[in-house]
């Protein structure tokens, strides 16, 4: 078998890496300015109730009048306790037939019987009788008695055993001694129907009868925690805002329960609270610090992105300060990480977006005194804008909000079914809609709100922006379009075959498309010279390709005053980058005397290089568009081959090593682009009037 070897951690270079971290935090403008952020954000935090210390007790007097920071739901215990007593008193006593009781009555039976059977003279028998007569037996039943014999009393006894057991198998209590010809008497109507005897049996077993049932702690107990165990606390509920206790008030239950649902009942472990979140919040940033390196290099060396990054989550925890005033119970985290997910989607990055909400969210959910499922909606809330943003270029406010309310409404009503918590539907249906409407509104008004002036103090390009810049009947697309058809035909042809290479590079596409379409917009300064083919032959090699590198930097005058984006200037001045103008060059070669070298320098455009994927698509697609367009005859093998002579041409060039362009995203593009220039420039069938035409002229 062959020994598998095992990924292993290098610890050198996370070392390193915090090493660079810390130098950087304290020894760069940039360092300082994060350090600053970190620790505004630090303070902001602080500042919530979570760690606001108070000397309360119950009993005592407060010292402040205290406002509840956010809506809650709490467990009345007093309420509570009352009910649970009323419910005590209901479940009632439990009581147990004692076996020790009904031995008793059978051994009063035999007090009464056997001394007839055991007596030996006549004197025993009159000292029994006189204990009959003292039990208060009527002279009659003493008659009986004395009068059977030895097989009468036998069977007497018996049916006594027996009327007694079944009489004491209900159970006697001691109220029942009151009405026992009452209790006895359907007994006896079944053991016999003879009168006389019905009146022996009713007399005897009353005296030896006893109370059989008695009191079970245990069993009564056990009955009323059962029954205990059936409540549902009594649940209050305060508003964000409302006054929990007035200063100088005693505290009371009441005000003990509220305290402790927002964690402000509790004083002597501030600081531990202090200590153990600041460790968590440092932790969390250096984590995202570290991702941020090594996944969104882009990102973390942009000073400008990183700036907006430290903006945004410190907008998202100013406004989880201020929505706790909110009437939105335990679902108040749902808005801010919402508008935070909102922001950094279309500001930094959507994917980047879902881990610094979610962190954000790990970050709030202690010191708002929020539970998991809490977490778990606001988490899921950012992903489903991350999910609304990215199925459609451009957001329809109405159409997000919707789906945003209905998901916060799914999950709440989810979390509700899991954890009814005890109160009415009719309350359980009002936190729905409120929570779910407040959350969805607002996350998507604020959101568009704030999102123009991120975009205006930035200058960050946004799909919005690019999504405008796509719509054909922009003043400069329709001045290229009317000033140059050709190549405004060809930037569109570009725009398309760049918009689905950078599809299938998982790249930003709509940026490739707005890149493409604008690429070309430098030649607008020289009209007549791209007009037609032959504007060039009076002109030298040399000065042929100085014109046309020029369309470059003429570029950024067209796009300053029509106000494009940088990220489209970039690469509008990138998508040439420094390779040199071919066909000139070529054609100096072919018109130099006695072998004169010709140098490449004096035919190359002014640069630079591609710096992105996007800009590397462009200048590909604008490069094997061209010149499939100028051939004469074409086949897939004509398109292939020319694709691969221009890509190879600027590889050789190395025009591709600021770009981070690997060879698997190289051959994507070679496929890509070859489908799509093939199904734009296949051979057509000839319409018989076409051939007939043909066959003239030859």
């Amino acid at each position: 078998m062959k020994n598998k070897s095992k990924r292993k951690i290098d610890f050198t270079k996370i070392y390193s890496f915090f090493r660079k971290l810390i130098k950087l935090s304290f020894t760069s403008k940039k360092g300082i300015v994060l350090l600053i952020f970190c620790f505004f954000n630090l303070l902001v935090l602080l500042s919530y109730p979570y760690f606001i210390s108070l000397p309360l007790k119950k009993g005592k007097i407060a010292p402040k009048t205290i406002l509840s920071p956010r809506t809650i739901e709490y467990i009345d215990t007093e309420q509570t306790n009352k009910i649970k007593e009323r419910i005590r008193q209901k479940a009632g006593i439990v009581y147990v037939i004692s076996p020790e009781i009904v031995e008793k009555s059978l051994m009063m039976i035999d007090k009464i019987f056997l001394p007839f059977f055991q007596s030996k003279g006549k004197s025993e028998i009159q000292s029994h009788l006189a204990y009959l007569e003292k039990l208060k037996l009527s002279s009659r039943t003493i008659k009986r008695l004395k009068e059977a014999d030895n097989k009468e009393l036998t069977n007497l006894r018996l049916q006594l055993y027996k009327l007694i057991r079944e009489v004491m198998k209900k159970g006697i209590r001691e109220s029942d001694m009151n009405r026992l010809d009452e209790i006895i008497s359907p007994f006896v109507e079944e053991v016999t129907q003879d009168q006389s005897l019905k009146k022996f049996f009713m007399e005897v077993s009353k005296f030896c009868i006893f109370p059989n049932l008695v009191y079970d702690h245990e069993g009564t107990e056990h009955s009323r925690k059962i029954a205990e165990s059936q409540i549902q606390p009594v649940k209050g509920k305060i508003l964000a805002g409302s006054v929990i206790v007035k200063e100088g008030e005693i505290i009371n239950q009441k005000h003990v329960d509220i305290l402790k649902e927002l964690g402000m009942f509790k004083s002597k472990v501030i600081w531990l609270k202090l200590i153990g979140f600041a460790l968590l919040f440092i932790s969390i940033l250096i984590l995202q610090a570290y991702v941020l390196k090594i996944y969104f290099s882009r990102i973390f060396n942009d000073d400008r992105l990183t700036f907006v990054i430290l903006l945004i989550i410190t907008f998202t925890f100013l406004l989880a300060r201020g929505v706790v005033y909110l009437p939105l119970s335990g679902y108040i985290l749902t808005l801010p990480i919402s508008v935070c997910a909102f922001l950094l989607i279309y500001l930094v990055d959507p994917f980047l977006s879902i881990l610094l909400s979610i962190s954000s969210a790990i970050v709030l959910t202690p010191i708002l005194h929020l539970q998991l499922e809490h977490l778990i909606t606001a988490s899921i809330s950012a992903v489903v804008v991350f999910l609304i943003v990215k199925s459609s270029r451009k957001v329809n406010a109405i159409s997000a909000m919707f789906y945003l309310m209905s998901a916060n409404f799914l999950l709440i009503f989810v979390f509700n079914l899991i954890n009814p918590g005890g109160t009415t539907y009719i309350n359980v249906l009002k936190d729905l809609i409120l929570n779910s409407f407040v959350n969805g509104f607002l996350a998507i008004v604020i959101g568009i709100g704030v999102l123009p002036y991120f975009e205006g103090i930035f200058k960050i390009t946004t799909s919005h922006q690019l999504l405008e810049l796509t719509n054909l009947e922009q003043p400069l697309l329709r001045r290229l379009s009317q000033e140059l058809p050709d190549v405004y035909q060809h930037s569109i042809m570009v725009a398309n075959i760049a918009e689905v290479v950078a599809e299938e590079l998982s790249i930003n596409s709509l940026l490739a498309k707005v890149a493409g379409l604008y690429h070309d917009i430098g030649k607008l300064k020289r009209t007549s010279l791209y007009q037609t083919q032959s504007s060039f032959e009076n002109f030298s090699p040399t000065l042929s390709a100085l014109v046309i590198a020029s369309h470059v930097k003429e570029a950024m005058d067209i796009a300053s005053e029509y106000k494009l984006p940088k990220e489209i200037t970039d690469i509008i001045m990138q998508h040439h980058g420094t390779f040199y103008v071919s066909y000139f060059y070529e054609l100096a070669k072919l018109q130099a005397k006695n072998g004169e070298e010709i140098p490449v320098d004096r035919f190359r455009y002014p640069g630079p290089k591609p710096q992105t994927i996007e800009a590397a698509v462009i200048m590909i697609a604008d490069a094997c568009e061209a010149s499939v367009r100028a051939l004469k005859k074409i086949n897939f093998k004509q398109i292939e081959h020319q694709i691969d002579v221009i890509i190879e041409e600027r590889l050789s060039d190395r025009q591709f090593d600021e770009c981070n362009l690997t060879l698997k995203q190289i051959e994507i593009i070679k496929s890509v682009i070859t489908k799509q220039l093939l199904s734009i420039y296949h051979e057509r069938i000839m319409y018989p009037s076409q051939k007939a035409n043909l066959e003239e002229e030859e």
